[in-house]
């Protein structure tokens, strides 16, 4: 049965992919199938409201930033946008069905009451500081999906529907592995496949789906923002090995994710996987299979590294990247801090810092801008002398206390804080090997998502707000069960 239902997502994953690539081509389809998805998904949401919620899950992993499909006519509405009103429908009518709403029998409602009212608190915040109301709405709308958490807990109430949504995002994160590489492989063979670049990489940017740049050293970089699911992938194979359960498995999966972040050459992500990793091996010290888990993730690493280079320099009628072995590490690792990307974003830290202390405790309200010297050279070009304003930073946790205040960012970290405590504490009570696995992943992944948040938002992003209101619904499931 989870075979079945494994392979079936992967079919219904490719179908929508198809179905986005065909809608590039033709515009106007893509309003149509995106329509046709949505009520398909309204209609097994009503049935079933786990396959709506597996459905939610599935796009975040393969989605980015959620443009996979859209209605653009008249206003652009997101696929992801659209699965939210959806499985919200569908859970108005399974509230009614079930006469109670499943989050206010949960320990976790009045935590996300808080912070709700800390979000409001922040809207009100900005319009009293006359932001722009475009920018409060750009700025505020990613935390709409901590309204999730009732979908969540109405639909995952047993072990087993956790299985069935676990499977899910398992299957779209097969496709989002397959997809990395076959972009990795396309775009380092150019003269093989010049006919379909520039329609693949059109389709790519312009479906906010991946970033493809071509760096020093001739290897062209890969990035989904919804890569922070493989690093969760990481974790569950870690895991896994470290409670000795299904360690081929684990093994091939550790593998797997090990080399896509690299392929990912995200700095944040690497960061986070060598804390994260930091991490894992003391948990493996009390299993006493720290030296397996160090040895079995650097065999990875080096065959992934080995893997990466084949499928870049493969000789492809006569092209291939041609990526030096030595220049495929050390070109993403030497200045850091002073190339374009790292540049800016240590020239962004003072402004933003000194912003913070304007309204400390309160914050400023979302949609609240900074500006700065950004060496990117679009904005040089743009004049100004290089100045540039936003109101999205890099720094994440300056830009959680830069719109909610010290005392909302407190909040917000408690709760994660909390959460964390909470599934660690389920994951020492529990009694299946299975069970242990998932906590321990829930509880490693939390605090990984908050590593990544350091340099990268994710936590005002529905990629890492959905795993927060996930991982709170999988606690809840385990509070009963463990009862």
């Amino acid at each position: 049965m989870a075979r079945k239902w494994f392979a079936s997502w992967i079919v219904i994953i490719m179908v929508v992919e198809g179905l986005s690539w065909l809608s590039y081509g033709y515009p106007s389809l893509r309003s149509i199938f995106t329509l046709v998805v949505l009520i398909v998904v309204l209609l097994a949401s009503c049935y079933r409201l786990q396959w709506g919620i597996a459905a939610v899950l599935a796009e975040l992993v393969v989605g980015s930033q959620g443009y996979l499909l859209a209605i653009t006519w008249p206003l652009t509405i997101s696929l992801r946008l659209g699965l939210f009103a959806v499985v919200g429908l569908a859970t108005l009518l399974w509230i009614v069905r079930d006469r109670s709403i499943a989050v206010l029998h949960t320990r976790y409602w009045k935590w996300y009451l808080a912070l709700v009212g800390f979000l409001g608190l922040a809207v009100l915040t900005a319009l009293w500081h006359g932001n722009t109301l475009i920018h409060i709405f750009l700025d505020a709308n990613g935390y709409l999906f901590i309204a999730m958490i009732v979908p969540f807990t109405q639909a995952l109430r047993t072990k087993a529907d956790i299985q069935q949504v676990g499977l899910a995002m398992l299957a779209a994160l097969t496709m989002l592995v397959v997809q990395t590489v076959a972009i990795l492989f396309v775009f380092s063979h150019l003269a093989a496949f010049q006919y379909y670049l520039p329609e693949l990489y059109r389709w790519l940017r312009d479906f906010r789906l991946a970033e493809i740049t071509m760096q020093d050293n001739h290897f062209t970089r890969v990035f989904f923002q919804s890569h922070l699911y493989v690093l969760f992938g990481f974790i569950l194979a870690s895991c896994s090995f470290i409670l000795k359960r299904s360690i081929r498995w684990s093994a091939a999966l550790l593998g797997t994710t090990v080399t896509l972040i690299f392929i990912s050459y995200s700095r944040s992500f690497w960061v986070a996987t060598t804390l994260v990793l930091g991490v894992l091996i003391m948990l493996a010290h009390q299993q006493r299979r720290h030296w397996q888990l160090i040895g079995t993730t650097l065999v990875s690493m080096a065959i992934g590294y080995v893997v990466v280079l084949g499928i870049i320099n493969l000789p492809l009628f006569g092209s291939g990247a041609a990526v030096d072995i030595g220049d495929l590490l050390t070109d993403r690792t030497k200045d850091a801090t002073t190339d374009i990307g790292g540049g800016s974003r240590m020239a962004l830290l003072g402004p933003l810092a000194k912003a913070t202390l304007l309204h400390p405790l309160l914050g400023s309200g979302f949609g609240t801008t900074v500006t700065y010297a950004s060496l990117d050279q679009r904005s040089i070009e743009a004049g100004n002398d290089g100045l540039y304003t936003t109101y999205a930073f890099e720094w994440g946790y300056l830009d959680l206390w830069l719109k909610l205040g010290l005392v909302g960012t407190i909040l917000y970290l408690s709760i994660i804080g909390g959460l964390v405590t909470r599934l660690w504490y389920q994951q020492r009570s529990a009694t299946l090997l299975t069970d242990r696995v998932y906590l321990l992943t829930a509880a490693v992944g939390t605090v990984a998502l908050g590593i990544v948040h350091l340099l990268t938002p994710y936590l005002n992003h529905p990629l890492g707000i959905g795993w927060i209101v996930l991982m709170t619904s999988i606690a809840a499931v385990y509070d009963r069960s463990q009862s």
